[in-house]
């Protein structure tokens, strides 16, 4: 499997970026680079277990997709597996409280053209990889924008 990492230092608590991270409504937003528009999440609060379908794609791959969180520790790590069709890939996410900030490390491991793996292993290694680290490192920045902003806001109203 390929893989491509990002990370970064939130000026916001562990709980704030957790709670951003576990909105799967919020993900067209959050990963803009790989998600379109979240289309079903299964019923109760996010966890391991529960299934979403979003619409997006790397590049011209657009499809609908299926993901399950198959591990869940909250408020430190979650692993998100998908089923592309063409691709298989794993997120992980992860959190660690630094006082009043937290870093946040992301990876995501995939396997593109599963069935025809030669294949699948040169256009990673020619095309897809680079694509997949520009949309992660996108992700993880947008985590960082908004969880500021959003925390910044919150904390004057309730100075106010």
């Amino acid at each position: 499997m390929a893989r491509v990492e990002s990370s970064t230092t939130i000026r916001a608590p562990q709980e704030y970026v957790w709670e951003l991270v576990c909105d799967v409504s919020r993900y067209p937003e959050i990963s803009s680079a790989f998600t379109e528009r979240v289309t079903y999440v299964s019923d109760g609060p996010v966890g391991k277990g529960t299934v979403y379908r979003e619409y997006g794609g790397v590049g011209p791959m657009k499809d609908e997709s299926e993901w399950v969180i198959t591990e869940f520790t909250e408020p430190t790590r979650q692993v998100h597996e998908g089923d592309l069709g063409v691709m298989h890939p794993i997120l992980t996410i992860e959190l660690t409280p630094m006082g009043e900030e937290t870093r946040l490390f992301q990876a995501l491991d995939f396997e593109l053209l599963p069935r025809i793996r030669p294949v699948g292993r040169l256009l990673e290694a020619l095309f897809v990889k680079r694509t997949m680290q520009r949309g992660l490192d996108d992700t993880v920045g947008n985590v960082k924008r908004i969880a500021e902003r959003e925390y910044e806001a919150e904390s004057k109203r309730s100075v106010t």
